[in-house]
């Protein structure tokens, strides 16, 4: 019988095997469970195709694992009174399982059991194809006014705004190239709902926009300092550049950085703004505040106040979008579905108190909304009711 500890460690394991890239530390810890056993060498090697291990594992921890036993041993012939007693959601099963086949089953059954599960619920759907997930979409507003539909202009040169270069290419990337001109002119990207689009700057930092976005900028840097504004979510790679700090404004607030790796998120219908690092260091400002953080925290800035206050950070929950993922780690439906409605363009409403349910899970953002959705009611707590482009969110009666 497995204790919780083995059972965390098979979970644990199962996200290594996943990982498209390990850090020093994971491989090593990875290569000393391979080498406790010939199962284990003979699991990873053979491995797991890593998008289903990835999906699963996300799946898994947004049901109740013990129901994704009963429907396993059921499939496989199994009586439900061999089954244990039910403790609880998400690692809490006791059974008899060797390790591999346990790491087995909690890589592929939130994966299984969400296809076999879904296939039966009954989403009421009406010309729900309105709603598809979102795309490479942007359009870029020059100094005049005059605004360039990204989409829907050709690759190559776009424009020539002085000495600077502006080329758009086949992956929906936008790329500023040349010198200082002497009058500093502004470019403003904006990514409407269910669009989001990258732009390599002049000094060669990369942004990515996520839906619902804009940032404005110089075509090019001069003076002492390298400075742009947001408004929604956008990831940054600093070119590094310690005689010309880079700064974001965003909500009132400023971010500075010599050359760094972050993200922001300043949504104007989200109650909090946050910068989140993934490399380097950051200075984030709001008036009279000042916090410094390391890689791996987040600095959180409430609406309608000066505290920001500083906390570890989920990267993978954070960056999931700049993957085209959605991850929810406890995430209140509200919050979830804000992004949902950001990514399909859609339209929620709610009929009653849905305050109180929160999900983890993840999928893939090139999903349909309607996948997305049944996932969702397969939890069976709230009843998801989706007609052109509004989705109508209700508990499901008891």
């Amino acid at each position: 019988m497995m204790d919780d500890e083995q059972i965390r460690e098979a979970f644990e394991i199962a996200k290594l095997i996943s990982s498209e890239q390990l850090t020093a530390e994971e491989a090593t810890r990875l290569e000393a469970w391979k080498s406790r056993s010939a199962a284990h060498r003979q699991l990873v090697t053979e491995s797991i195709a890593a998008p289903v291990v990835r999906e699963g594992l996300l799946q898994l921890e947004t049901y109740d694992t013990h129901q994704i036993a009963a429907d396993l041993f059921e499939a496989a012939g199994i009586g439900a009174d061999k089954l244990p007693g039910r403790k609880g959601r998400l690692v809490r099963l006791r059974t008899w399982w060797a390790a591999a086949g346990m790491l087995l089953l909690m890589a592929g059954a939130g994966y299984w059991w969400t296809q076999h599960r879904v296939s039966s619920t009954t989403l009421a759907v009406n010309n729900v194809s309105t709603l598809i997930p979102g795309s490479n979409k942007a359009r870029l507003v020059l100094p005049g006014g005059e605004e360039v539909v990204l989409d829907s202009t050709g690759n190559g040169l776009l424009t020539l705004q002085g000495n600077v270069q502006v080329h758009k290419s086949a992956n929906g990337q936008l790329t500023y190239e040349g010198n200082n001109g002497e009058e500093i002119q502004y470019h403003t990207l904006v990514t409407p709902r269910g669009g989001r689009f990258q732009l390599t700057l002049a000094d060669g930092t990369k942004v990515v926009l996520n839906a619902a976005s804009s940032i404005r900028f110089p075509v090019a840097f001069s003076g002492s300092t390298r400075s742009v504004s947001i408004t929604g979510e956008a990831y940054f790679e600093v070119a590094a550049n310690k005689n010309k700090p880079f700064i974001v404004d965003a909500a009132g607030s400023s971010i500075k950085v010599l050359g760094t790796h972050f993200n922001i998120m300043a949504y104007e219908d989200e109650p909090v703004m946050k910068t989140t690092l993934v490399q380097g260091a950051v200075l984030v400002e709001k008036n009279t505040q000042q916090v410094k953080i390391v890689p791996g925290q987040q600095a959180t800035l409430h609406s309608g106040s000066d505290v920001i206050t500083v906390g570890n950070a989920n990267l993978e929950e954070v960056l999931a979008w700049t993957r085209d993922e959605f991850i929810f780690k406890s995430q209140n439906i509200r919050n979830i579905m804000r992004q949902i409605a950001r990514w399909y363009d859609a339209d929620i409403e709610y009929q009653g108190d849905v305050a109180d349910i929160s999900f983890s899970g993840g999928m893939s953002r090139h999903e349909g909304i309607q996948h997305l959705l049944e996932l969702l009611e397969a939890d069976g707590r709230l009843r998801f009711t989706a007609t052109g482009k509004k989705i109508i969110i209700s508990r499901k009666a008891k």
